[in-house]
């Protein structure tokens, strides 16, 4: 019976675990780059909201103020 040299194996075993390590690589690099985008997404949407509820808010008080005047 041949036997296999050692480093042969190694290297069969190290190019199939590196295989597998680069795609769980580009996988959760995907994912990462996903969840960032969704979070920069939801952070710009709350900024928008904020200052318009916040126009919304001067704009009102700004009417009320001249309807108090106007009386």
């Amino acid at each position: 019976m041949a036997q296999i040299p050692r480093s042969s194996a190694l290297l069969r075993l190290f190019k199939r675990y590196t295989i597998i390590a680069v795609a769980a690589w580009t996988v959760a690099g995907a994912v990462i780059a996903g969840v960032w985008k969704v979070y920069e997404f939801q952070t710009e949407q709350a900024r928008l909201l904020s200052e318009s509820l916040s126009n919304q808010a001067e704009a009102i008080a700004e009417r009320d103020e001249a309807r108090s005047q106007a009386d």
